[in-house]
């Protein structure tokens, strides 16, 4: 491992970072966003793992959080955050962990060393003191760990010093889209995969082709700009026009490199994997 000069990186996403926070609903927005194949919610893919476990005789269910910012999504599981109806945001979940108090779940979460100090800082999440405590809060554990995954970092040296394999759930909202290597993408994606638990781990990512950098988005906006202009006066209306529908076209469409498609393609030929997939979701199924 190497420790002795890890390698750092900014976090290169479209959102501020310091600001912003993807708890568990503002996940399950980004997972559902495409239509014609949907993940669900994180509590539908608990309890399927939970009842799995149960079915097989075991009381431990590992989650990775890959690409896990400020660690919302585990924070949010941790404290059983109540929804808009009134419901907690975990009801099967917390009700099979009820019945069953032997039984475990623990998340770990990653996201980028911004520098070379927070290299490996381990942080747990622990219960919010505004939070009563439910009689199902120890039965789930959380960490986020500061780790920047790159082509001498892989994604396996972590789990091998964390001691975390054989996962059944692996969660990367929008963590492969920027990726912005497509060698880094392939090598990331197969180690993920190969993690997963055999007969029923489950690996979901939403956004995985690649972001666009914000060079790219202003040369589009110029070109349309430009389009748009006549005699140095530019349509405003129709300029909101163009972009909104290149917005749209890009979100139902996203661009996605050959480099890519080969190692989806490459990939798919690995037996005992189901996949599904659509321009934006990406769901494999270890059997």
């Amino acid at each position: 491992m190497t420790t002795n000069s890890p390698e750092v990186r900014q976090y290169e996403g479209p959102e501020d970072p310091t600001t912003f926070q993807r708890g568990i609903r503002e996940c399950e927005a980004v997972w559902n966003s495409n239509r014609e194949l949907r993940i669900g919610t994180l509590d539908d893919l608990l309890a399927n793992q939970l009842n799995l476990a149960l079915e097989q005789g075991r009381n431990l269910v590992k989650v990775l959080d890959m690409g896990s910012g400020d660690g919302s999504l585990m924070r949010s599981a941790v404290n059983d955050r109540i929804d808009s109806s009134g419901k907690s945001i975990l009801n099967a979940s917390r009700g099979i962990l009820a019945q069953n108090p032997d039984m475990r779940i623990r998340i770990v979460g990653f996201t980028d060393a911004r520098k070379t100090d927070d290299f490996m800082k381990r942080e747990p999440i622990t219960l919010s003191p505004y939070t009563i405590p439910l009689t199902t809060t120890y039965q789930i554990s959380a960490e986020n760990v500061h780790y920047s995954v790159t082509l001498k970092q892989p994604v396996t040296t972590l789990l091998e010093t964390l001691d975390f394999q054989e996962i059944d759930l692996v969660l990367a909202t929008e963590f492969f889209n920027h990726l912005k290597d497509d060698s880094l993408f392939g090598t990331t994606l197969n180690q993920a995969v190969d993690t997963l638990r055999a007969h029923g781990g489950k690996l979901v990512s939403s956004s995985y082709s690649k972001s666009k950098t914000l060079e790219e988005h202003q040369a589009i906006a110029d070109q349309i700009s430009a389009e748009v202009t006549r005699n140095g006066i530019t349509n405003t209306l129709e300029y909101a026009k163009r972009w909104q529908e290149y917005l749209y076209n890009l979100e139902r469409n996203p661009d996605m490199s050959e480099e890519r498609k080969k190692v989806l393609a490459e990939l798919e030929k690995t037996d005992g994997l189901e996949f599904k997939y659509g321009p934006r979701t990406l769901i494999i199924d270890k059997k």
